[in-house]
């Protein structure tokens, strides 16, 4: 486990704002991203009814968002520094990953734009 955990505090330096690596997680740290886990299903209520103000669907959609460009930005770093040591069918695999990444992102984009829309169109704006 400490050699596991020393590879992902390698990944944290270069990282530090990425929330795909592991990390030890204080209670305080867990109860705070339960509260926002719970903020964020609440906002989902509210952005798909459309009632949402144009900060609480951005709020939403970046949480949303924010995992798959975690995940995007480790597998090109691995595709980038590893792909050498790789074979075909493993690189293709992260290939895959990475395209499904990048779908998955601009389909949250492209929700979260109709989202504003809708919320500048009722007069949301703040």
């Amino acid at each position: 486990p400490d050699k596991v955990m020393a590879v992902f505090d390698r990944l944290r330096e270069q990282f530090p704002q990425n929330s795909v690596i592991p990390r030890a997680k204080s209670a305080e740290e867990k109860a705070q991203e339960e509260a926002e886990r719970k903020e964020i299903f609440g906002l989902q209520t509210i952005v798909n009814t459309g009632a949402a103000s144009v900060d609480e669907v951005n709020r939403f959609y970046d949480y949303q968002t924010k995992q798959f460009v975690d995940r995007k930005q480790l597998i090109e770093y691995i595709l980038t520094t590893k792909s050498d040591a790789m074979g075909q069918d493993i690189r293709d695999q992260y290939q895959k990953i990475l395209d499904q990444s990048d779908r998955q992102i601009q389909n949250f984009e492209n929700r979260r734009q109709q989202a504003l829309n809708r919320a500048q169109a009722a007069g949301n704006g703040g």
